[in-house]
């Protein structure tokens, strides 16, 4: 396909390059695995494409890449737009609404192109361009995987390459219109920081594990046979041919002066073999997906906590690193080409957005308002200056609006105090202060401080002696009445019936509004006091 920035005509939309047929058919060994790593180092990927489809018959390996793919790409992206505003609008609704997008890319080749890109370091694509009517007629991308078997990287010439299945050997340039290469971990030797090299020697060892228990599993117990002194050698022969053609359920008559035993294997395989296959496939998981707590957790206190704590730390990372790079592939190496051809210019091209950061737990944040609020009225109790804008952003309190405080309601007056002056009137006289703490008073602290270095708390203390006292004589003042009363009744009455009798009849004439007043106003000008007394220490 001709590198243009032009619209490609139909008669160059056929496909005149076809992929190889793959054969993986390799028996690996340590020092096979090394062979294939030094061979990747020169930039011959053939071995390191082989090492990489035997991994993939591995459960671990395949069920692991499998999990990265399903967490990214069953998720629908949404689609930024850029450059101008109007025609970027309509590139971004043909993807999502005329679903260009899904058709164009679809999960399934874009799973084999990550999953390669994470395994091998570096995953070929080539578009397979397309006009489709009931797309407006728009020509799509279509890329498809191309097996990595053949793909080479020349030192000398700076370059990628692979071959068909006729042996041609075709440039493979990422971003032209033809070809994409998924490098997920950068450009610079990527196939180095693929997982492939870490993950062989693990796999590896699982594999010999397996088969050295099966194996054992074979040999569990085996058959010996002791024979007489004097016996021959042919005699020997004799009985090991009939103990092998006898087969599994055989019966043995064996001859005057031999015997057989069975001997069993002593060590214990399970704690052998099993022990291998649990670290291999701890590592691989690690590996691959950050953490093994999901596939080895144990039900106990403390599970989904410890499980929540791997979520956050080691896979929601892992998450958002290959939404970055899909996107950054996609973007760059095809849409901009889509947006060419379609919208006639590549600065339209939208960003596809996956979702992959994690929803917010509601119930979390409201405890945490819920604290902050009893947090915050508690240090307002105590006087200081909370600055709202700053609480808003720290604690992320978007929906929070200030609203005007309203007038503190006027102090109340005791009964028989003069009526509070107007403020307005500069010829009220001002009301009084609590009373300062002075060295001349006498006061001593419990904590052996000075008085000067309290002055609120000792002039809070000498104000609400004074209202106690205040308080008192209007409290005295306010019962007068009802004592009253109650004496009148004591001295009428003759009896201690007729004095139950009396005061039931005027229990229910008695006022104790005035008392009730100044108890209240008494509380209320006490928690002022205090609160005036802790600014004034703040």
């Amino acid at each position: 396909m001709a590198k243009t920035t032009k619209r490609p005509k139909a008669d160059e939309l056929d496909d005149a390059i076809v992929a190889p047929s793959v054969r993986v058919f390799t028996e690996w060994s340590p020092s096979l695995l090394r062979a294939a790593m030094q061979s990747a180092e020169s930039g011959n990927l053939t071995r390191a494409v082989q090492v990489c489809e035997w991994l993939l018959t591995d459960e671990r390996v395949e069920g692991g890449l499998g999990a990265r793919g399903d967490a990214l790409f069953g998720l629908r992206p949404d689609f930024e737009p850029s450059g101008d505003k109007r025609r970027s609008n309509r590139a971004v609704k043909a993807l999502e609404a005329g679903e260009d997008f899904w058709a164009a890319y679809p999960e399934s080749e874009l799973r084999l192109m990550h999953k390669w890109g994470l395994l091998l370091g570096v995953a070929p694509m080539r578009h397979h361009w397309q006009a489709l009517e009931d797309h407006g007629n728009r020509l799509l991308p279509m890329p498809r995987l191309w097996h990595p078997q053949s793909l080479q990287y020349s030192f000398p010439f700076r370059r990628w390459t692979l071959r068909d299945d006729h042996h041609r050997e075709h440039e493979v340039v990422a971003g032209d219109g033809e070809w994409i290469l998924h490098r997920p971990f950068g450009h610079d030797r990527p196939w180095a920081h693929g997982a492939w090299r870490s993950l062989a020697n693990w796999v590896l060892l699982k594999h010999y594990a397996r088969l050295d228990w099966a194996r054992h599993g074979e040999k569990a117990s085996t058959l010996v046979s002791e024979a007489p002194e004097g016996a021959t050698k042919e005699q020997r022969r004799e009985l090991a041919k009939d103990l092998k053609d006898a087969g599994t359920d055989r019966i043995v008559a064996l001859p005057p002066g031999f015997q057989l035993k069975l001997v069993e294997v002593s060590a214990n395989t399970e704690r052998i073999y099993k022990a291998q296959i649990d670290a291999a496939n701890a590592a691989i998981t690690i590996l691959i997906r950050g953490s093994n707590l999901n596939t080895e957790i144990k039900d106990g206190t403390g599970s989904r906590a410890a499980a929540e704590s791997q979520a956050e730390q080691n896979e929601e990372p892992k998450l958002r690193f290959d939404a970055e790079t899909v996107t950054t592939t996609l973007h760059d190496q095809s849409l901009v080409w889509w947006a060419e051809w379609n919208f006639g210019s590549r600065s339209l091209a939208p960003w596809p957005v996956y979702p992959v950061e994690p929803e917010e737990d509601l119930q979390a944040s409201a405890t945490t308002i819920k604290t902050l609020g009893e947090g915050l009225e508690t240090l307002d109790r105590l006087g200081f200056e909370l600055d709202d804008k700053a609480i808003k952003e720290r604690f992320r309190l978007d929906f929070v609006k200030g609203r005007t405080k309203p007038d503190p309601a006027p102090a109340p007056v005791l009964p028989g105090a003069p009526a509070p002056a107007d403020p307005a009137d500069p010829k009220a006289p001002k009301a009084p202060k609590p009373p300062k703490a002075k060295a001349s008073l006498g006061i001593r602290l419990a904590s052996g401080a000075a008085p000067s270095e309290a002055p609120g708390f000792v002039g809070g203390q000498l104000f609400a002696d004074d209202l106690v006292e205040t308080a008192t004589a209007a409290a005295q003042r306010a019962l007068e009445p009802t004592l009253e009363a109650i004496a009148r009744a004591i001295d009428e009455s003759d009896s201690y019936e007729d004095l139950r009798a009396r005061l039931r009849e005027i229990y229910p004439k008695l006022d104790q509004t005035d008392l009730q007043e100044l108890v209240y106003r008494a509380l209320t000008l006490g928690e002022l006091a205090g609160r005036h007394s802790a600014n004034q220490d703040a």
